[in-house]
């Protein structure tokens, strides 16, 4: 098994048109005149973004049925809305 080891210039008349290729012979090492990249040596994390605050459900002044819990409050079935609506 043989390795391929050429080493390129760009002005080559057969040096890769591709810019996925040539992003890899330079990353390897084999064009001439180019350093080899540096990869990072510190990440970059994106600080979280805060949280608005929700606003809480609506209480009803009258008869109500609770339905159940969320993270925003109990949820209530406005008995007055419901008949308002027939």
């Amino acid at each position: 098994m043989t390795s391929d080891t050429r080493v390129f210039r760009r002005s080559d008349p057969d040096f890769p048109i591709t810019s996925a290729v040539q992003n890899r012979l330079v990353a390897s090492g084999r064009v001439e005149g180019e350093e080899t990249p540096r990869r990072p040596c510190a990440v970059v994390v994106p600080r979280p973004t805060p949280v608005a605050v929700k606003p809480s459900l609506h209480v009803p002044d009258g008869p109500a049925i609770v339905l159940g819990e969320t993270e925003r409050g109990t949820l209530h079935l406005d008995l007055n809305q419901l008949m308002a609506g027939r």
